[in-house]
């Protein structure tokens, strides 16, 4: 299941419109309607405070096939550490230390 369908199952099981799970989260309600059409997906932190609203926990939304199926789509992007700085249209420019 789709972490948007997921959202919405369990929001509507809780019998909350999006606009009162979205006051009771601290979001707008434009956040929680992208997350149930799948715009965008919720941070961490996010998904803990929508779970709490929800009355479970974010192991209920581990399962959903769009955040496994992105991890794996590209898991050597995903790196530790910071981000090189990039120079233009991303491309990492090393400067020549002079002697």
């Amino acid at each position: 299941m789709l972490l948007k369908d997921k959202l919405r199952e369990l929001r509507e099981a809780a019998g909350l419109t999006q606009e009162a799970l979205s006051r009771a989260a601290g979001i707008s309600s434009g956040n929680v309607r992208n997350y149930e059409q799948g715009i965008r997906m919720p941070g961490f932190p996010m998904m803990v405070k929508i779970a709490a609203v929800l009355g479970t926990d974010c192991r209920d939304f581990a399962n959903c096939d769009d955040v496994i199926a992105a991890t794996a789509e590209a898991p050597s992007q995903v790196k530790p550490g910071r981000p090189p700085k990039a120079n233009g249209a991303g491309v990492t420019v090393k400067k020549k230390s002079k002697k």
